[in-house]
């Protein structure tokens, strides 16, 4: 294989067991003796804080990129809680770990443009493959980030993105990055050499009712859809008041009913998150809304999450024609976890089932996802998604 990857993973209650224990069965299932780069993925049961310090010095100081997570993906299911330890090494594939920090207040175009430009010690422009990134996943706006990393390698540049998650608090999350753990941020590794990528991704999310159109928006804020407060969409629908549907914005909205707006040149929804309800009753969303978009609710169940599942894994073994990937990242968002639930085994099932178990896959899962294949299947605008499932093959 052209990339070794090492997995360590610890449910032990003290932070310190838990990280050496992750670190070192990472060290030994990768049977070599340098690593290249490390992802660290962490529940908030453990301090970020404890976390890194104790993994990099188990690690001889080799670079880190990761974040924290609702849930981590193992090849043996789903682990709510633990520290998980990825380390990468290969002789063919180059690895450089990035990060940028305190992306609220900085301009978002230009820190995308500064995250990549980082990695031109290691690759010549020609040598970058693509970009696997961990961001904040409660920033808001980071289509204009990527929109930054495009304007420095180009539009087709691939990105495949994880929005880093916490307890379903929607509250604070973590990225893990050479200085230590941070919030409002974004790390990852860039791919050169002769890495190849391939991906895939569905939400399986259903249309509700008839189409509106956004009237007025700014940036990330729905204003008005057709000659109402963009509320209205919902109160109508749920016959509720704006106070309850605000105090439920990361309850039944996102978890049920996520808006969704047609792509006419995709003919398909794009999935937007609520991230919160304004006094005047616009909504706010966590990447820009196109004035005139076509909306709808959004609804999900069971059975149409494990069908795109189905279908995303479908593709992903088109996409891959009996290549035998090194690894495969699992990024699924938190939205599909809470309707699945106890059925997610089998969602899992269904995807190694049709890929096969003879290579890891891992993940997390997400607030938001970043999804651009670049020129190999899906050519044309990055977009930041929510409530979807992206399989991504290293090969």
């Amino acid at each position: 294989m052209s990339l070794k990857v090492g997995i360590g993973f610890s449910q032990h209650d003290n932070v310190v067991k838990a990280a050496e224990e992750a670190a070192e069965e990472a060290k030994a299932t990768l049977r070599a003796s340098r690593f290249d780069v490390a992802i660290v993925l962490s529940t908030l049961h453990y301090s970020p804080q404890e976390v890194y310090p104790i993994v990099e010095s188990a690690l001889n100081h080799t670079r880190i990129v990761g974040c924290t997570t609702f849930g981590i993906i193992l090849p043996d299911g789903l682990k709510k809680r633990g520290i998980a330890v990825f380390l990468f090494n290969s002789d063919t594939i180059k690895l450089k770990a990035v990060h940028a920090e305190h992306l609220h207040l900085k301009d978002l175009k230009d820190a995308g443009k500064a995250l990549v430009k980082d990695s031109g010690d290691l690759f010549g422009l020609k040598d970058r493959k693509f970009l696997m990134l961990f961001f904040d996943g409660l920033l808001e706006n980071m289509s204009e980030f990527i929109s930054g990393i495009a304007a420095e390698e180009g539009e087709f540049f691939p990105v495949a993105g994880a929005g880093s998650s916490d307890k379903l608090l929607f509250s604070k999350t973590y990225q893990y990055h050479d200085k230590g753990p941070s919030s409002s941020g974004a790390c990852g590794i860039v791919f050169g050499g002769e890495a190849s990528l391939f991906m895939s991704r569905r939400h399986g999310w259903k249309p509700l009712g008839k189409p509106r159109l956004v009237k007025q928006a700014r940036k990330n804020i729905i204003e008005k859809i057709g000659e109402n407060p963009a509320i209205h969409l919902y109160e109508e629908f749920f016959q509720n008041s704006l106070g309850a549907l605000k105090n439920d914005v990361f309850g039944k909205l996102n978890a049920r009913y996520p808006l969704g707006f047609f792509l006419k040149h995709k003919q398909e929804y794009l999935v937007q998150n609520v991230m919160d309800i304004l006094e005047d009753g616009s909504i706010v969303c966590q990447n820009t809304i196109d004035r005139a978009s076509e909306v709808h609710i959004m609804i999900g169940n069971n059975h149409s999450c494990l069908e795109s599942a189905q279908k995303a894994a479908q593709d992903l073994k088109k996409y891959l024609d009996h290549k035998k990937p090194s690894v495969v990242f699992m990024f699924e968002s938190a939205m599909r976890w809470q309707i699945l639930k106890h059925s997610w085994n089998d969602e899992f099932d269904i995807i190694t089932d049709i890929l096969g178990n003879d290579f890891p896959i891992i993940g997390m899962l997400t607030y938001g996802e970043i999804f651009n294949p670049g020129i190999l299947n899906y050519p044309g605008r990055k977009y930041l998604l929510n409530g979807n499932i992206i399989l991504t093959a290293v090969v």
